[in-house]
């Protein structure tokens, strides 16, 4: 089973570049990938996120300076295996802001930029 999502690439506050960076081989072995790429690509909702109740997060307690838990949902945007998360600076942001988390520079590879519409396919148990 999945939860689509229409979602429009935005500008993030920047944070995440040093604390996905700093903590890359962590997330990179928790969520089973080669390498995780220092940054993040920001996909806005035209709603708050709500996390279906099947999801099965991967949950890493810490991530770079924040000592708190961070809960990355598997997912796939144009055909790429993706990890979804809330905002991984946690300061100033809305609801419905999400980061996506993947091997590769997501606009670069995707062509992506400012104000692009996109499908999020959150993947979630059968």
């Amino acid at each position: 089973m999945a939860t689509r999502l229409q979602a429009r690439v935005t500008t993030g506050l920047g944070k995440a570049k040093s604390n996905v960076g700093t903590s890359a081989a962590s997330v990179a072995a928790a969520l089973g990938l080669a390498e995780v790429y220092p940054g993040t690509l920001n996909l806005a909702l035209g709603q708050p996120f709500e996390v279906p109740v099947d999801a099965h997060p991967v949950v890493l307690p810490s991530l770079g300076a924040r000592h708190q838990p961070f809960y990355f949902y598997p997912a796939e945007l144009a055909g790429k295996a993706v990890w979804v998360t809330r905002s991984l600076s946690q300061i100033e942001v809305a609801d419905d802001l999400l980061e996506i988390v993947a091997d590769c520079s997501l606009r670069a590879a995707l062509n992506l930029q400012d104000g692009d519409e996109v499908v999020l396919t959150l993947r979630t148990a059968p």
